[in-house]
């Protein structure tokens, strides 16, 4: 059967399914209840999570962060890029674009904690040239009657680990075939920022609180009630000064109270736990945290540790998935230079360190920047002399 057959298999029914599938028309708010909230919604439609608007930046940033990242298979000994790219690293998905065949994978480990592949068109030496992103939902995993291998099927096929289909784990851990991603594992505090998103928005829209009361110590039927509340709006309604009453009324503002105000304060703690879930430093999310500032002296610490907690992960486990399906002895890197990049004067002064001490060369400078490579000499380092002046 060719590629395109493959591709062009029909779906199985919903009941067929692994017990993992989720049918995305029953996407509602219902599972496990704890203290009241539905935390069986998020975790089995991981999805759901994203009406946070916290939670939604925080997975577009990671996976677009990795997705705008270049990668390429290396020669670990010599620590060369490889002259001639296998193909499933030039193109690994030929319908899609690298960027996106890199976001979708980033995007279902995030959400899901896991992420196929489906592998296809093997060269000569049986090594698939093609990976195809396919949803989590629709593979069903599960360990063997002796518990000793794993069993994959998709769209009723049986499939084999690293041969037809490729599995990547946000977490691992022993005895478990699937992998578990953040949003399931804090499926919990999720199900209770999402209460509090929906608290503030019934309080603000529907909640019965008055600006404030005019009391009397007089009786007054419904219609006396009603003008003496038109009044008051007509000459105080949206305007500051100064109010004279008599006949003994008063005026007394109303404020919401503690449990109220708490409750809509508790949505900027929410949003502070979302980004210690994805590892995001939470000025990046406009976040606001006790004792933290933005300032210009941090700020490449902070793109750091963004890179490092929280786009890595998730490159770490593409590159090692692809690394295992190139030739034996090349290696599948993300180069991160691009994400780390400082402002212009710094960066050149650190080519002028790096070209004067040998570290780099011209061409490798200018490949940085996106230039091409100058011919005659630009690929010979330059050599330190002892009084600290170069030559080449």
């Amino acid at each position: 059967m060719g590629f395109f057959d493959r591709l062009r298999r029909p779906t199985i029914d919903a009941q067929e399914r692994s017990v993992a599938w989720v049918d995305p028309s029953t996407l509602t708010f219902y599972g496990t209840q704890v203290g009241g909230l539905n935390v069986g919604a998020i975790r089995n439609h991981p999805r759901s999570g994203l009406v946070l608007p916290t939670l939604f930046r925080a997975v577009s940033m990671i996976a677009d962060a990795s997705a705008s990242l270049p990668f390429a298979a290396w020669d670990p000994t010599s620590q060369t890029r490889v002259a001639r790219q296998p193909s499933i690293v030039r193109r690994p998905d030929p319908f899609l674009a690298n960027q996106t065949f890199v976001r979708q994978t980033a995007t279902s480990l995030l959400l899901e904690g896991n992420a196929f592949w489906f592998l296809t068109a093997p060269d000569a030496d049986g090594r698939p040239t093609v990976a195809r992103p396919i949803p989590p939902s629709e593979v069903s995993v599960a360990w063997n009657q002796s518990k000793t291998d794993v069993i994959y099927e998709w769209r009723g096929r049986r499939m084999t680990l690293g041969v037809d289909i490729a599995h990547l784990r946000y977490i691992d851990e022993p005895g478990y075939a699937w992998g578990l991603g953040p949003v399931q594992a804090a499926s919990l505090p999720i199900a209770g920022a999402i209460e509090a998103e929906r608290y503030a928005a019934t309080f603000f829209t529907e909640a019965a609180v008055p600006d404030g009361v005019l009391e009397t110590p007089n009786r007054l039927t419904k219609d006396e009630a009603d003008r003496l509340r038109d009044q008051w709006t007509t000459a105080h309604g949206a305007r500051r000064g100064t109010a004279v009453l008599s006949q003994g009324m008063t005026w007394k503002q109303v404020s919401i109270s503690n449990r109220d105000a708490e409750a809509v304060a508790s949505r900027n703690l929410s949003q502070q736990d979302v980004a210690r879930l994805f590892g995001i430093p939470s000025a990046l999310l406009n976040v606001n945290a006790s004792g933290s500032s933005l300032t210009y002296q941090n700020q490449e610490g902070i793109a750091t540790d963004f890179a490092r907690y929280a786009v890595q992960p998730i490159t770490d486990r593409i590159e090692a998935a692809l690394t295992d399906l190139v030739p034996r002895g090349q290696e599948v890197r993300f180069r991160f230079v691009d994400l780390l990049k400082a402002d212009s004067r710094t960066r050149f002064d650190v080519y002028q360190v790096a070209l004067a001490n040998g570290i780099l060369t011209v061409n490798e400078v200018r490949d940085l920047e996106g230039l091409p490579p100058l011919p005659g000499g630009g690929d010979i380092p330059e050599t330190p002399t002892r009084e600290g002046s170069t030559t080449v």
